[in-house]
């Protein structure tokens, strides 16, 4: 204990500080988590990931798949030349990776083997380990990872008779063969025909890409287009996004050769000093640190804690290309690392940890949680002898892959003050 701000309390007050180490620390992972809207979706989810990193955490890789229709039957005539077919998609500015070096970047486009397949008992949610069957490659993009780079890139679709760009071209032009443009009677899904003969779609990372990005979820900004002419008159023609509730994320992660190798199911955990001094919480790849919280200490009568905060030192490295955190969210949890409530303040405020960077000793950042009101809380009660057990996470688990790296003891510090002496 030492003494400290005698100044800041009137009537002289005393003020004391406690420091309180928290050594019950270690990493857990997620078994899986939503990535679509389900079937009862009032809104569409309007992002999707795609790409790959290999980071502290292992080698992470996001698979967008989705399915794309007309917009009404086509009209195309028999006499139209087709010229190419390209694949559009919008990046909406979230990355993760070099963009530095200049590395290019290679993205592959695959159609599907099989339309996804609805889990009714579940409100027809997919997760990140919802499977993804994959049929062939139909299209390759590649870019240098600069947003003007980024904008201008459009996958461009295999050319040639077979091929699936010429063989929708064509069935357009012959709808009377096979008419898989036909207009179905269900109204939730009009081009049934269509989605039952294509599928989808997929985007891969190539074996040596090493970034991830956010790609827009919008019928203008994810579209197959067909670029031909009828006479002298150059059209083009749009297969937009659609059936939005066939719309996932496939974002699995390999842990081969880290700490987090033997997390496979969610009540494992990796403790901190079996993970070379490492703790880490991570979007994408579901990875939470878990922490036993200190039980509030018992200070005499007329003594009351005036302040607590969690702090976590980190080493903030502006080098990476990974940014860390800005904000680490709180949840109280159980032996088995299920995620229960925030854990809140008494004004039913949650408490979140914020980044504080040290640009003078980056080397001294740390992220700092307040905790006055729970631990005033705390002290109300009876006498409190079970600990709580928290998990923190990032927020937007399956839209980020920001971090928090945590190689120093987590740690406790009450600030209190006696009103009576």
């Amino acid at each position: 204990m030492k003494t400290i701000g005698q100044g800041l309390v009137n009537n002289g007050n005393y003020i004391g500080e406690d420091l309180f180490r928290i050594s019950t620390i270690s990493t857990v992972r997620l078994d899986s988590f939503v990535t679509s809207q389900g079937l009862l979706a009032s809104s569409a989810i309007n992002e999707l990931m795609m790409g790959r990193y290999a980071g502290r955490g292992g080698v992470t890789k996001a698979i967008p798949c989705f399915q794309i229709t007309p917009q009404s039957v086509p009209n195309v005539s028999k006499e139209a030349m087709l010229d190419s077919v390209t694949f559009e998609f919008h990046f909406t500015g979230k990355f993760w990776g070099d963009s530095v070096n200049y590395e290019i970047q290679e993205f592959e486009l695959w159609q599907l083997k099989s339309l996804p397949e609805l889990d009714y008992e579940h409100n027809g949610y997919f997760y990140n380990t919802s499977p993804v069957d994959l049929d062939s490659c139909i299209g390759k993009v590649r870019f240098i990872p600069k947003r003007q780079y980024i904008n201008n890139a459009r996958f461009r679709l295999k050319d040639g008779a077979g091929q699936i760009g010429r063989v929708l071209f064509d069935k357009m032009r012959f709808r009377e063969d096979d008419n898989i443009f036909e207009v179905s009677s269900s109204s939730s899904a009009p081009f049934l025909k269509f989605l039952n003969f294509f599928k989808g779609v997929a985007i891969l990372p190539g074996e040596h890409t090493n970034c991830l990005m956010s790609i827009d979820a919008a019928p203008d900004s994810l579209y197959m287009q067909f670029h031909y002419r009828e006479g002298t008159a150059n059209q083009k023609l749009a297969f937009k996004l659609a059936q939005r509730e066939y719309q996932y994320n496939q974002i699995m992660t390999d842990r081969a050769e880290t700490p987090f190798a033997g997390l496979e199911k969610q009540e494992n955990e990796a403790t901190f000093a079996k993970s070379n001094n490492m703790a880490l919480t991570q979007g994408l790849s579901g990875y939470m640190i878990k922490m036993v919280l200190p039980i509030v200490p018992q200070y005499p009568s007329y003594s009351t804690i005036i302040k607590a905060q969690i702090e976590i030192p980190v080493k903030y490295e502006s080098w990476n290309p990974i940014p860390p955190a800005a904000k680490i969210n709180v949840y109280m949890t159980d032996n088995l690392n299920t995620i229960l409530s925030p854990l809140q303040n008494n004004s039913n405020t949650a408490v979140t940890g914020v980044l504080e960077i040290n640009d003078q000793s980056p080397e001294l950042s740390r992220y700092l949680f307040d905790v006055t009101e729970y631990y005033q809380n705390q002290a109300e009660l009876p006498m409190v002898n079970e600990p709580q057990k928290v998990l923190l996470s990032v927020p937007n688990l399956t839209l980020s892959y920001d971090y928090m790296i945590m190689q120093e003891e987590a740690r406790v510090r009450f600030y209190y003050a006696n009103y009576k002496q």
